[in-house]
C-alpha cells in the first residue's frame, strides 16, 4: 500500500492511510479533471454555495469507489458538476443531479454537453424533492450540503430527504460531536447506520463580504449511511 500524495486538506483520522498505486492514479486523474471544472462564478450566500477543493473530491470518490462503482445514483446540490463529471466519466454512474440554481444547472447542462457525458437534471429545492417518486430507483446519494449557517437546519433537510432516497448515502458534515450524535440517531431513525470514514480539514476561500480571513480552515466528517441488515 502507498501513502496518499500531500494535498490542499489535511487528514485528522485516521492516522494512517494508504491506498494501492491504483488508486492513487485514480486519485490523480480526477483531481486534473476537476480542475478543468469552474466554480461558481457568483456565489449565492443563502444557499451557501461553496466549491469544495479538487483533492477532497477526489479523496471522497476514491474513498467510496466500490460504492459508486456501476451504481444509479443521485447528487443533492449538483452545483457546477464537480462532483456530478467524475462520477459520470470514472465510475460509469446513471446520475441524477438535482439543484435549485437554475443558473449553475444551466451550466451544468452546457458543460455535459461539452464533455459529451449523460446525466438527468432536475431543478428543484431539496426540502421539497416527493422522494416517493423515486423509491427504490437509485442506490446512492451523494452531496455536500450546505452547513446550515444560514438556512439553520438545511442541512439535516437534506440528510433525512436522501436517507428516504437511496439505500446508501455518503454526504461529508461538520465535525463535531453534536452533528456526530444527531446524525446516528437519525440514519436509525431510517433503519440505517453510519460511519465516518475520515476527518478532514480544509481551506474555504474569502468568497463572501463576510469573509475577513485569506481562508477558514473547516474540519469535516466523511459519512458512509448504509442500510441495517
Amino acid at each position: 500500500m502507498s501513502a496518499i500524495p500531500k494535498s490542499s486538506y489535511r487528514i485528522i483520522t485516521p492516522v494512517n492511510f494508504s491506498w494501492s498505486l491504483k488508486q492513487i492514479e485514480l486519485y490523480r486523474k480526477i483531481i486534473a479533471f476537476v480542475k478543468q471544472i469552474d466554480s461558481f462564478r457568483s456565489p449565492k450566500v443563502l444557499l451557501e454555495q461553496y466549491s469544495l477543493p479538487a483533492q477532497l473530491i477526489a479523496f471522497i470518490l476514491v474513498c467510496v469507489e466500490k460504492d459508486l462503482m456501476n451504481q444509479r445514483i443521485v447528487e443533492f446540490g449538483s452545483g457546477t458538476g464537480r462532483i456530478s463529471l467524475p462520477l459520470l466519466k470514472f465510475f460509469s454512474a446513471h446520475l441524477l443531479c438535482v439543484d435549485i440554481d437554475s443558473e449553475t444547472m444551466h451550466g451544468l447542462k452546457r458543460l455535459l454537453k461539452s464533455e459529451k457525458l449523460d446525466a438527468e437534471l432536475l431543478l428543484s429545492a431539496i426540502e421539497f424533492l416527493e422522494t416517493y417518486s423515486w423509491k427504490d430507483s437509485y442506490e446512492v446519494t451523494i452531496m455536500n450540503p450546505p452547513f446550515g449557517t444560514k438556512r439553520r437546519g438545511i442541512d439535516i433537510v437534506f440528510l433525512e430527504k436522501a436517507l428516504i432516497f437511496s439505500k446508501k448515502v455518503i454526504s461529508i458534515h461538520k465535525s463535531n460531536r453534536e452533528s456526530r450524535r444527531l446524525i446516528d440517531r437519525i440514519s436509525r431513525n431510517y433503519n440505517k447506520s453510519c460511519e465516518i470514514l475520515a476527518t478532514l480539514e480544509f481551506p474555504i476561500p474569502p468568497l463572501y463580504v463576510f469573509h475577513k480571513k485569506k481562508s477558514h480552515y473547516v474540519d469535516v466528517d466523511v459519512y458512509r449511511i448504509s442500510e441495517i441488515i
